[in-house]
């Protein structure tokens, strides 16, 4: 049932949609897009726009209506080809662009601005104010004119070239060519109006008149006659009459007034003058000018389409309208139709746009058209707001919206006879521009006040509208650096030499500006101490201050000023000595190289002192301390102060470092006593002294006297004999004596050791092993005397070892005892009596006798099985042996081990019989 009732539903679903499909129809749309080139325009402006037309129906449209609100008057407009030639209709006046070259057609006379460059030609005489005559040139020399002043002349068919957009008049022919298709209004059949300045080409050569007053550059270099014969020189050039050189600056007076107009120099037309133009040259004809185009060939636009136009009742306005001939606008196709107008004032308006295909259809499209007419402003900054010479300053015009166009952007420093056009480039969106202005090298007389120009007018934004008025911003130039710094009238100022290491300065910092000291404000003042500068910011009454820490000797302290404007004036600097540390004294050496040292004793009548006296920072020379010499005194006196003699033999002086050496001499030599030497040393900051005593002693102190416990009794021939080659005395003598061992072997003496006298002394010495050694022992005081020796006695060092060997034993044997033999090694001064040897067996020893030649034979009791025979000797002293060994093992006769095996035998038949049973 499912099967057919699902067979039922898909029939009648079928049956419906071949229903649906065969009685619904699709008629033809009328589908478009209508665009405008621009829809934010400029107010009040005669324009062209042009609005596209885009055909998105399957018919074709063969009709477009524009209408606009009245008073907009819109026109129709139609090409003229490039190339063609037309003729200026009504007037035939031209724009000849800046920078277009012509020919004068007769003799100009023309002004040169005050310090415009030129040139006087070698060879040339000239009056030279410096010198009070007359001179002739060596070599071409540029100068500069003093005020305005005329040239006579500017000849026929030289060539100059317009400084800016100049209108002429077209005196004898007006014919032009098109450069490009231009667009122009129809006025009548043959005369056509420019919509927007078009540039052309003069098709023949022209006269054309160019008014006086008008500034051009000349295109060549121009030998005049000026009416002013006063100049200034700009270089230093020599003269060859006098041997002189004129200095820049120098005015001189021409005597012949001729000079060379440089080319490229701007010179002003002093009355009308006719010039010639060359053919081809580019001109502009300006926008409403009126062209007859009776021999050119003239196109509608769009192109195959016939134009009309009338007041519109719905929507209320005026219209333009356009009717295809043929070549309508194709499904899918698109078309352009300008159309000329005057715009309203600000604020949106609404264009209408009508459309109507071949089959009647007709569509109305809005478009909105926003009217600006609010100028742009824009504000100025200037970076660095203070300049020096040859210095960039970044100047940056940033605008309300983004601009089309910005020209002329001037500078005028101040007093300068010429503003300076700066060339602007914007940032991506044109808001921001910003160009680079150099100031000059060395024209001091410009500093001051420079003025930043931009000209309303010379501006626009995007859609044409200018900017009014003129906007300024300023910035400062100052080509004269401060002066150099007046270190007496700084408070605080370092004195030197010093020994006060931290100095508090202040003053008030000056600047050169227009010719004036005046406050360093906004600059930076420059402190160096040594190789360390200090930046300090001064206040607006120039105020600065620094405390400043000097270093030990002599450093440069020098102050700089540089202005806010980068100036850098020169530093003025002193050196400075801090000298906190007096002189050292170092003591030397006295008797033959003794250390000098407070209380030293010596035995030398007549000893020589060296000492140095040193001073790392002004030197001893420094401080007058005594007519015979400056800055030190040193002195030998008595021990009741009272003084013998001065020390003045400086070996080598170099005001820093001097280096004493002195003899102190009498016939006889000096008594023993005590002395002392006494110092003075100065510079002129800090001084020193020191007093050191020394004796002189002569006379030899009591021989060393041995503790009771360190002797005993020796003669040569019967030494002590001492296992040890390290022995210890001690004993008592003089005190801060040098104690003395000395040993003597044979007929050589050495020293064995010293020691120095405390409370008490002890010396440890070190004997020869093997030798018998005399010891005897001195006492040497401090001065250098010694006493007597003391005999010690005889000491003979044994620390030598016996040695044994033993003869090679059996490994086995079945005796009961076996003989050992072997020899014994001793020193060539100990006899066998003080040689023990001894034997041990397991743990038994015993005393083996030693025969002649140091030979032995013992006959020893064996154990049974393994015996460890060991074999040593240990001489009086002490030394033992290394031990000699062998092992020997003692084993039970053959009969035995029989014996007992019949006995096991038996007893084991017995026990089976006993089992038996």
């Amino acid at each position: 049932m499912r099967e057919k009732l699902a067979l039922v539903i898909a029939a009648l679903m079928m049956t419906s949609m071949a229903f649906a499909i065969s009685t619904t129809s699709v008629s033809a749309s009328h589908e478009r897009t209508v665009s405008i080139d621009d829809d934010t325009v400029k107010g009040n402006t005669f324009m062209i726009r042009t609005i596209t037309i885009a055909n998105d129906g399957p018919d074709a449209i063969d009709n477009v209506r524009i209408i606009v609100p009245t008073g907009w008057g819109p026109e129709p407009v139609k090409q003229v080809p490039k190339d063609n030639i037309v003729k200026a209709a009504v007037d035939n006046i031209v724009v000849l662009p800046a920078g277009t070259v012509v020919e004068l057609s007769e003799n100009a006379d023309v002004t040169l601005a005050d310090g415009t460059d030129v040139r006087v030609v070698e060879g040339k005489w000239i009056w030279v104010d410096v010198i009070g005559d007359n001179t002739r040139l060596n070599e071409n020399a540029m100068v500069e004119v003093r005020q305005s002043t005329i040239a006579e002349n500017i000849l026929e068919n030289d060539d100059i070239e317009v400084t800016g957009d100049i209108s002429v008049n077209l005196n004898t022919d007006n014919q032009l060519r098109l450069l490009a298709d231009t667009m122009v209004l129809v006025v009548s059949d043959n005369i056509m109006r420019l919509t927007k300045d078009t540039m052309v080409e003069l098709v023949m050569t022209n006269e054309n008149g160019i008014a006086g007053g008008e500034n051009v550059k000349v295109a060549q270099n121009v030998t005049v006659i000026l009416d002013n014969n006063r100049v200034r020189m700009v270089t230093d050039k020599p003269s060859n009459l006098k041997g002189f050189e004129i200095p820049t600056g120098e005015n001189i007076t021409l005597i012949d007034n001729e000079v060379v107009i440089l080319a490229g120099a701007v010179v002003q037309l002093n009355a009308d003058v006719d010039i010639r133009i060359p053919e081809n040259t580019p001109v502009k004809r300006e926008d409403n000018k009126q062209l007859d185009v009776s021999g050119a060939t003239v196109e509608n636009l769009p192109k195959n389409w016939t134009q009309d136009n009338g007041i519109s009742a719905l929507p209320s306005g005026v219209y333009l309208e356009w009717t295809g001939n043929g070549d309508n606008i194709a499904s899918g196709a698109s078309l352009d139709f300008p159309f000329a107008f005057t715009s309203p004032g600000g604020g949106d308006h609404t264009i209408y746009v009508r459309t109507k295909d071949t089959e009647g259809v007709i569509v109305m499209t809005e478009i909105a058209l926003t009217v600006d007419n609010v100028p742009p402003t824009v504000e100025i900054a200037a970076s660095p707001e203070w300049a020096k010479a040859n210095t960039e300053v970044t100047i940056t015009v940033t605008a309300s919206e983004p601009l089309a166009k910005l020209d002329n952007v001037m500078v005028a420093e101040n007093a300068a006879t010429e503003n300076t056009q700066v060339t602007m480039t914007p940032n991506a969106d044109n808001t921001i521009w910003t160009g680079t202005y150099t100031t000059e090298n060395e024209d001091y007389e410009n500093d001051g006040t420079a003025m930043i120009y931009v000209i309303g007018s010379q501006y626009e934004d995007l859609i044409g509208n200018a900017g009014s008025g003129v906007d300024n911003a300023t910035f400062t130039v100052d080509r004269l650096a401060p002066p150099a710094p007046d270190l007496s009238a700084i408070i605080g100022w370092p004195t030197s030499p010093t020994d006060i290491a931290t100095w508090f300065i202040e003053n008030e910092a000056m600047d050169n500006f227009l010719g004036s000291l005046v406050y360093l404000e906004g600059g930076i003042v420059k402190i160096r101490v040594g190789t360390t500068v200090y930046d300090v910011t001064p206040t607006v009454s120039g105020y600065y201050s620094k405390s400043i820490t000097l270093t030990e000797g002599t450093q440069e302290v020098g102050i700089q000023y540089i202005d806010r404007a980068g100036n850098v004036g020169e530093e003025n600097a002193e050196n400075i000595i801090l000298d906190t540390m007096g002189p050292s004294i170092t003591w030397g050496t006295i008797s033959g190289g003794k250390a000098l040292v407070d209380g030293v004793r010596i035995n030398d009548t007549t000893p020589t002192i060296t000492l140095t006296i040193s001073d790392a920072g002004l030197g001893v020379d420094n401080w007058a301390f005594a007519v015979d010499n400056t800055g030190y005194s040193v002195q030998l006196r008595y021990d009741n102060n009272d003084p013998i003699e001065n020390l003045v033999n400086a070996l080598a002086h170099d005001n820093n470092v001097l280096e004493f050496e002195n003899t102190i001499y009498t016939i006889s030599g000096w008594a023993d006593n005590a002395y002392y030497i006494y110092v003075v040393a100065g510079d002129s900051q800090k001084m020193d002294n020191d007093l050191i005593k020394f004796v002189i002693d002569t006379e030899a102190p009591d021989a060393p006297v041995v503790d009771e416990a360190y002797k005993f009794d020796s003669t040569m021939d019967n030494p002590l004999v001492i296992k040890s080659t390290s022995r210890t005395i001690a004993g008592d003598a003089e005190a801060g004596a040098t104690i003395t061992v000395y040993g003597t072997v044979g007929t050589i003496e050495s020293v064995l050791g010293t020691g120095t006298v405390g409370s008490g002394w002890t010396v440890q010495f070190t004997l020869t092993a093997g030798s018998n050694t005399k010891i005897e022992i001195s006492a040497t005081d401090e001065a250098g005397n010694e006493s007597s020796r003391t005999l010690y006695g005889w000491i003979l060092a044994d620390d030598s070892v016996p040695s044994v060997t033993l003869d090679e034993l059996p490994e086995t044997t079945d005796k009961t005892s076996i003989t050992i033999s072997g020899t014994v090694g001793k020193d060539d001064w100990e006899v066998w009596s003080d040689i023990t040897l001894t034997v041990q067996v397991g743990t038994g020893q015993v005393t083996v006798p030693i025969g002649a030649g140091g030979s032995y034979s013992y006959s020893l009791e064996l154990a049974e099985g393994q015996n460890t025979i060991v074999v040593q000797a240990i001489d009086a002293v002490g030394n033992l042996s290394d031990a000699a060994s062998d092992v020997v093992e003692r084993t039970i006769t053959p009969w035995m081990t029989y014996a007992i095996v019949l006995v096991v035998i038996v007893l084991l038949l017995a026990v089976i019989a006993i089992l038996r049973r």
